[in-house]
């Protein structure tokens, strides 16, 4: 009885990681998003990075792809333009985070004194990181098992909450 017990177990234990499932029972989705959840010093939580969490609205624009009147090289940026009412973030730079509070991309003041419209303030990526769209989405599926959202913080830790980075224009 004893070897039948102990030829079981070596066989489901071989089985197990056939499976997909390893030696915990989770899957390698189900491990990633339970690594996400948990929170250490290096995953302060968004709460951390933000007071107050916005949506894009009539004074804040978000854009992927950008504008076709930017340089070639320029229209595959993350775009964030807003108006004077919002706060200027520090160092003139916006600071994107995933939903655990990671710093996952930076967007830089595109020119100290560019303007559209009534909206001076223009950030995107070749001013900042130089991350795509979509290297950006990878970067918090890699973080939290999802592709968005990503919080763009802007100044007094006030974050605009973009839920699709890649194919989207969020807005006035």
């Amino acid at each position: 009885m004893r070897n039948i017990l102990s030829g079981l177990i070596l066989a489901l234990t071989i089985a197990i990681p056939s499976t997909g499932f390893s030696s915990d029972g989770l899957t390698p989705y189900q491990r990633a998003k339970l690594k996400a959840s948990i929170r250490s010093p290096r995953n302060p939580g968004i709460q951390a990075v933000c007071n107050s969490i916005r949506i894009p609205n009539s004074k804040v624009l978000y854009k992927h792809p950008g504008s076709n009147h930017l340089p070639k090289y320029e229209q595959n940026t993350m775009t964030f333009i807003h108006d004077n009412t919002v706060p200027v973030p520090a160092g003139n730079v916006i600071k994107g985070f995933d939903s655990l509070g990671n710093l996952v991309t930076i967007l830089g003041r595109k020119y100290p004194n560019y303007v559209v419209g009534n909206q001076p303030r223009y950030y995107n990526i070749p001013t900042g990181d130089n991350k795509t769209a979509f290297q950006v989405a990878q970067i918090i599926k890699n973080n939290t098992g999802t592709t968005a959202p990503v919080y763009l913080r802007v100044g007094n830790k006030i974050c605009y909450q973009v839920n699709d980075l890649t194919n989207a224009r969020f807005g006035f």
